[in-house]
């Protein structure tokens, strides 16, 4: 869930969950990681044993677990559980399915065999009548499934399904109105969307009623001459039936190990025949039915089972199991998944409770560098990243060396003649000459410059930088370059005078001091931009070696700055230069002054490493705990860390690079961080927030019923109050604010508890307004409202005074 930091807004949870994103670095036999955030009893769930999950129409999350029912609002539970002698009580609290059916009902399916419907306003159970031939099923397999008409099946699994009448309010065969041969032991039934068809999945193979024309096909009695009966009828036990949005029939059941199959009605041809996942999965495993989500992306769950069908491929691929960090699934069996009204997936486990993710919101694609002397993951800073004439990015990894990589970010041989591969070496920076074809590299000793025609590199190490670390390098418009140290400040090579002997191009530059250079950077008017540890920064114009404007905390107002630790700069647009401390400062250059500021939200937490600009104008800021966005025109800040799936949010410092395409890059520790802006969609609408708990004196009210009165009436003794809320909205970015008219003058700002206190109100009036705010800072459609008050002591009220009056 993204929700304020005050006034950052942060994803929290989840995310929802830390890893690999679109690109990702496969594990195992063809996994693909994802970041997911994890429920559990230490989170308030029930029991790490969940089995279903849905969304009611407010907004809620209702989950099923071994240990009772509960409502989940993204902050707080409430639990329901058997209670002895309350018949509106659940019956067991071992809840094995939740349906919520086109009317709104909460159809609750318990361990002990019981069916029944659960009000989800005033909490209380209804139990259904239940006929069968023989109640030993009752505890077997059972599944409550609803037609496109809103009719309920309750099928017990190998053996016979019911029809419910709402009249008589049961469930039994003789409300069936899919005429079926007796002793037919059914698994599945299933109707074909848009059609009066329904599909039965038994023991002896598939068959196909049809309600429009009464004929029943099976194979070996085809009457209407089904395509897939012929292909496919005599395949035993065909569970877990799905008709996806494409027409397509998916199915599984077990031929020696679990087996998929699918086929496309409409083009009358098998998708997937007789389709194992042993390839992609470990050891045994049993699938246990399918889901698809509003993109129609397909999924299969299951016992060792948790993959997603790509379609393009025809393949399954699998979703990582197994603890890597706090985002990371482990389960043996996938009981359910669920998409809520956002696109979120929510996944319920038998042995860790909840998880939560939104695929189409994994936007970063974290890419580890492999150490070429161990052929184990890499453990160096990334440092530095170009881009060559032949389209692939060359990286910088500290302790690791230098990498080549393709446009998918797959390692290619570095293959340039002159840098041994498996010695290094370890590069801080890298920079174009103006024909962009020598790639200046500076290192920890010295300077490599790659020819990119002869595919050579050649390496100098002057006598005058003594041995130090070259933390930046950079070349200006005449091929001149512009040497940033660990401690000797800045040096100057020019082209002209080294060309023949590269340590005679080589001077001190003393127009600034010696010290760290953090950046440089050469903008759109050939000035070179230099950044301090503890002189501020610096413009210089490269063809008179001027420095043309300072800032720092002792210069005038017009370019004075509230520390001279200077970490990067960017070029913002053609006549805006953003640099930043702890501060964003845009400095413009046609008039020579700073423009705006920007400060950093007080709960940032961590060092600031590097800054880049997007094609959207927001501006994307690397720290020691993450990336933050930030939208110049509102000042609001956007955080991202590994609960969105940044796998390491340890992010080093000038390390970042920009792509022609858009593309942003960041170094991190053990890896860099790869994503498209544009496609990073966090702007959802703000959520109408919803008051989800009230307490009175500590005590919890009955919320729903309350809210439906005009107002709430308190005593004068019992004027401590707690409201409670939420947007219901479990991964959008947004900040709650409220205020209660009479009482606050300013409208506050949520923290993370999503509440409201208020220890003591005085007698009086009062009216509860509380609204969201979403990324751009556009608020939500409604205000919600609650309208309280608190009744004056007795000795206050009008007829007390007026009998004292009386009275005297």
């Amino acid at each position: 869930m993204r929700t304020p930091d005050t006034p950052v807004l942060k994803k929290l949870w989840l995310y929802i969950f830390c890893f690999q994103l679109l690109a990702f670095t496969a594990t195992g036999q063809g996994a693909r990681q994802y970041t997911f955030t994890h429920y559990g009893v230490s989170s308030g769930l029930a029991s790490n044993e969940a089995t279903a999950s849905l969304q009611d129409e407010y907004g809620f999350v209702w989950l099923a677990t071994n240990n009772g029912l509960q409502r989940f609002d993204g902050q707080r539970y409430l639990s329901f559980r058997h209670e002895k002698g309350d018949t509106t009580s659940i019956p067991h609290n071992f809840v094995t399915q939740l349906l919520l059916d086109k009317k709104k009902n909460l159809w609750v399916l318990t361990g002990d065999g019981k069916v029944g419907t659960f009000d989800t306003k005033r909490f209380i159970y209804h139990e259904a009548t239940v006929k069968v031939k023989n109640i030993e099923v009752l505890t077997i397999d059972r599944e409550l499934i609803e037609d496109e008409q809103g009719h309920l099946f309750l099928i017990f699994h190998n053996n016979e399904f019911i029809t419910w009448n709402e009249e008589r309010k049961e469930f039994a065969a003789i409300h069936n109105f899919i005429n079926l041969p007796d002793g037919w032991q059914f698994v599945d039934v299933l109707q074909q969307p848009g059609t009066k068809k329904y599909w039965i999945g038994r023991r002896e193979g598939i068959a196909v009623y049809n309600l429009e024309t009464k004929q029943l096909s099976y194979s070996g009695h085809n009457v209407e001459n089904e395509p897939l009966i012929n292909k496919w009828g005599t395949v035993a036990v065909p569970n877990n039936m799905l008709f996806d949005k494409r027409g397509r029939l998916w199915f599984d059941t077990w031929l020696g190990s679990a087996v998929i199959f699918c086929y496309d009605l409409k083009k009358r041809q098998p998708v997937l025949d007789q389709y194992y996942l042993n390839s992609i999965i470990d050891g045994y495993f049993e699938t246990r039915g399918f889901m698809e989500q509003e993109d129609s992306t397909i999924w299969v769950k299951g016992l060792n089972v948790f993959a997603r069908y790509l379609d393009k491929e025809n393949k399954f691929l699998s979703v990582y199991n197994g603890y890597q960090n706090e985002q990371s699934i482990d389960y043996v069996r996938v009981n359910s998944l669920y998409e809520d009204r956002d696109h979120n997936i929510w996944v319920t486990t038998n042995n860790n409770g909840l998880y939560f993710f939104n695929p189409s919101e994994q936007f970063f694609s974290n890419i580890r560098q492999i150490n070429r002397n161990t052929n184990l993951p890499g453990k160096g800073w990334m440092m530095s990243f170009i881009l060559t004439k032949n389209k692939t990015l060359l990286a910088g990894a500290w302790g690791d060396g230098l990498y080549r990589y393709d446009s998918n970010y797959r390692t290619l041989p570095l293959n340039i003649k002159g840098i041994d591969e498996k010695k290094g070496p370890y590069i801080w920076s890298m920079t174009l000459s103006p024909d962009s074809n020598i790639v200046w590299m500076s290192a920890q000793p010295g300077i490599w410059a790659y020819n990119q025609t002869t595919n050579t590199a050649t390496f100098y190490d002057p006598a005058l930088l003594k041995g130090r670390t070259l933390r930046q390098i950079a070349s200006d418009k005449y091929g001149n370059l512009w040497i940033g140290t660990q401690s000797l400040g800045i040096y100057k090579w020019t082209a002209e005078k080294g060309r023949k002997n590269f340590d005679d191009g080589l001077k001190p530059f003393p127009a600034i001091p010696p010290g760290q250079i953090p950046k440089i950077f050469v903008a759109k008017n050939g000035y070179v931009w230099v950044t301090t540890s503890n002189t501020g920064i610096y413009a210089i114009d490269p063809a008179t070696d001027k420095v043309v404007y300072h800032m720092g905390t002792e210069e005038p107002p017009e370019r004075k700055i509230g520390r001279n630790q200077v970490t990067s700069v960017i070029q913002y647009d053609d006549s805006t230069i953003v640099f930043i401390t702890n501060t964003l400062y845009f400095f413009n250059t046609k008039k020579g002054k700073i423009v705006k500021t920007i400060s950093l939200p007080e709960s940032t937490t961590g060092n600031i490493s590097a800054i880049e600009s997007d094609l959207n104008g927001y501006i994307w800021i690397s720290m020691t705990n993450g990336i933050y966005r930030v939208n110049p025109r509102n000042e609001i800040f956007i955080h991202f860390d590994r609960l969105d799936g940044i796998a390491n949010d340890h992010f080093i410092a000038a390390a970042s690079f920009r792509t022609p395409m858009g593309r942003i890059i960041f170094g991190a520790d053990n890896q860099m961080v790869i994503f498209d802006p544009l496609k990073v969609t966090i702007n959802d609408p703000a959520p109408d927030i919803r008051i989800t708990g009230l307490k009175l004196m500590n005590q919890p009210l009955m919320v729903d019923s309350l809210l439906k009165k005009d107002r709430i009436e308190l005593n004068p003794e019992s004027n401590s109050i707690v409201i409670e809320f939420s947007g219901l909205a479990y991964a959008r970015a947004y900040i709650t604010k409220y205020k209660l008219e009479g009482l606050d003058k300013d409208w506050i700002i949520a923290d993370n508890t999503n509440q409201a206190v208020y220890s003591y109100l005085p007698p009086g009036n009062y009216t509860f307004l509380i609204r969201s705010e979403d990324a751009e800072g556009n608020s939500s459609k409604n205000i919600t409202k609650l309208v309280i008050k608190v009744k004056p002591p007795f000795w206050k009220t009008w007829w007390f005074l007026g009998l004292v009056a009386f009275a005297a």
